[in-house]
């Protein structure tokens, strides 16, 4: 089970912690949380509608639908009666834009009550998921380091998580892929990924695939 905290949910790290729920902190490109093979956005009531207004909703959505090999899911906390007590918005504007986001741009939505209830809910989805997923956040690249977390995070098994951990340990991608064979011996890479990593290090291009 893996649960991938953005560094700036201050207030889900407090509460995952609190649950007992294991997870860890990353700085993520998109979405709020990675469990499994699913990238989250997580929004409450009055956050969602205001987001809207000023167009980052449809931004932050567009991140989550361009992330390689995950799939993506809104979550919004809170109810309807905060959405009334705290802005203008009405009961029909809400629904339109959950329809919009489910119908148009084909993103689940589910609605939590509680900063606790939303971190359980982490927790299942998590669950799910019985092979460690490969995730690719796809962004323009800003720098060599991004150009090489895009690269290793190619590789079977691995994804952008895992490539930071990858580039932060062995440097560069040179030192990776010549002590690739041993990555089996750290926690975290079974025998079984370092055999597909190999296999196409060592894949002479052009010849027939096995």
């Amino acid at each position: 089970m893996e649960i991938v905290v953005d560094s700036r949910e201050k207030l889900m790290q407090e509460t995952l912690s609190k649950k007992g729920i294991q997870h860890r902190v990353e700085t993520l490109p998109a979405g709020d949380f990675i469990a499994g093979d699913t990238v989250v956005e997580r929004k409450n009531t009055v956050d969602l509608m205001s987001s809207v207004v000023s167009g980052r909703l449809w931004e932050q959505l567009k991140n989550l639908k361009q992330v390689e090999g995950a799939k993506p899911l809104l979550v919004v906390e809170g109810t309807l009666a905060e959405l009334r007590k705290f802005t203008l918005f009405d009961v029909n504007a809400y629904l339109g834009v959950v329809a919009s986001v489910t119908l148009d741009w084909q993103i689940p939505v589910i609605q939590t009550e509680s900063p606790a209830e939303t971190a359980k809910l982490l927790e299942l989805i998590a669950k799910r998921e019985q092979k460690p997923p490969q995730i690719r956040f796809k962004k323009p690249h800003e720098s060599l380091d991004e150009i090489a977390e895009y690269i290793v995070a190619g590789f079977p098994g691995i994804g952008t998580v895992k490539a930071k951990w990858i580039l932060k340990n062995f440097r560069s991608i040179k030192n990776f892929v010549e002590n690739a064979k041993y990555l089996h011996l750290v926690e975290g890479f079974s025998e079984k990924t370092r055999d597909e990593i190999l296999k196409i290090i060592e894949h002479e291009y052009g010849s027939v695939n096995k």
